[in-house]
């Protein structure tokens, strides 16, 4: 095999190593540039915001000056949620006070952050709030909620057991603050969460019925609640899915072709499976 090479193609070669360096110098520089750029390098969560998240971790290409020595307003939202700010080296946590609602946009205005070196960097991040149930967040989300209200298992005896799960009923909670107090004063934090249950009862257009059910189902969860050494009424705010006032006006915000929920996931199940109350007002 002849490996000699004629000079056009040893100069075309040339020239191809040639350009593939200087490529290869302009990559490294620009590379080089960017690293030298303060700049955001990550932004959780990003596009969609859970509405039970609590917390925006920003964090930049350097160390950040503290919050003291930051500008006057230097992170707003709108709407205008109350908030507060923390700086640790080059992470920016923006704490959320209060609950964005669902089906809504949240826009963060960053303006002016400031870095170590004095250099100013400004950013808008926009969002769209939906509520994800617990269950339903991606395993990161799910562990910076844990991680941004602290470890929930030692300080509070119900929300370290939640989202709980039975056939005809769904206990999870929301928070509107990351403070839930200790294990001896959890009690005096539950203005900072909301417990909420949700029931899953049929509705065959009795609407009577259909409360009664409800009711039913609602105390079977309240019920366990108690066993969870909590008094439902005292130490913690609940809400209902669907709530007294969807069910006073006849469920009329149900879609047209939901006729129901349903008791199970979609799957086989007997009438061994359902509570002999509920069972005993489905056979009326």
């Amino acid at each position: 095999m002849n490996t000699n090479l004629t000079p056009q193609t040893k100069k075309a070669l040339t020239l191809g190593a040639g350009a593939l360096l200087v490529l290869v110098i302009v990559l490294t520089a620009i590379q080089l540039v960017l690293n030298a750029r303060f700049r955001i390098t990550n932004i959780t969560p990003s596009g969609t915001f859970a509405s039970s998240t609590n917390t925006i971790t920003v964090e930049y290409s350097k160390a950040l000056r503290g919050v003291a020595d930051q500008p006057e307003f230097y992170v707003t939202l709108s709407p205008p949620l109350a908030h507060t700010t923390r700086i640790v080296d080059n992470t920016l946590d923006i704490l959320l006070e209060d609950t964005p609602e669902p089906n809504t946009n949240l826009t963060v205005a960053i303006t002016d952050i400031r870095s170590d070196q004095d250099e100013q960097h400004s950013e808008t991040i926009e969002y769209n709030v939906l509520y994800i149930p617990y269950n339903e967040l991606d395993a990161a989300e799910k562990a910076r909620q844990t991680q941004a209200v602290g470890t929930v298992e030692s300080r509070n005896p119900l929300l370290s057991k939640l989202p709980h799960d039975e056939i005809s009923y769904r206990i999870e909670y929301y928070t509107t603050s990351p403070e839930f107090g200790t294990a001896a004063d959890w009690k005096d934090e539950k203005d900072n969460y909301t417990v909420t249950i949700q029931t899953f009862t049929p509705f065959f257009g009795d609407i009577e019925s259909f409360r009664r059910q409800t009711e039913v189902v609602r105390a079977d969860a309240l019920e366990w609640i108690k066993k969870q050494d909590v008094n439902p009424e005292t130490d913690i705010q609940i809400e209902y899915d669907p709530s007294d006032e969807l069910i006073d006006n006849g469920l009329e915000e149900f879609p047209a072709e939901d006729t129901g929920r349903e008791l199970v996931p979609a799957g086989p199940r007997t009438d061994t499976e359902i509570a002999p109350e509920t069972l005993e007002f489905m056979n009326q």
